[in-house]
């Protein structure tokens, strides 16, 4: 349901584990084409992430640095500074209204 959403340049392959819903867990591409974010399954992960750790790149809440703090993965600084790209910061819907 993310293919399409608008994101930076880049691409990177992860682990992503959901203990609540099985049909997220699994290893998936993710890719920026045309500036639009392409998800696919593939076969070897970059790194793992939580459902967690994508939930808050998607939404651009939280910076990938702090993932191994709180257990959603631990990227590497090249695949943080990667993720940045692909998912920069967003000031939250509900602070911009209030």
């Amino acid at each position: 349901a993310l293919t399409g959403l608008p994101v930076g340049p880049g691409g990177l392959s992860i682990q992503l584990s959901d203990p609540d819903c099985d049909w997220n867990n699994g290893i998936w591409r993710l890719e920026a084409r045309a500036g639009e974010l392409f998800v696919g399954p593939t076969s070897q992960a970059d790194c793992p992430l939580t459902i967690e750790g994508l939930t808050a790149l998607v939404y651009g809440v939280m910076d990938p640095e702090e993932f191994q703090w709180r257990g959603w993965g631990n990227p590497s600084e090249e695949q943080q500074a990667l993720l940045r790209a692909m998912f920069p910061a967003a000031l939250p819907f509900l602070h911009a209204n209030y």
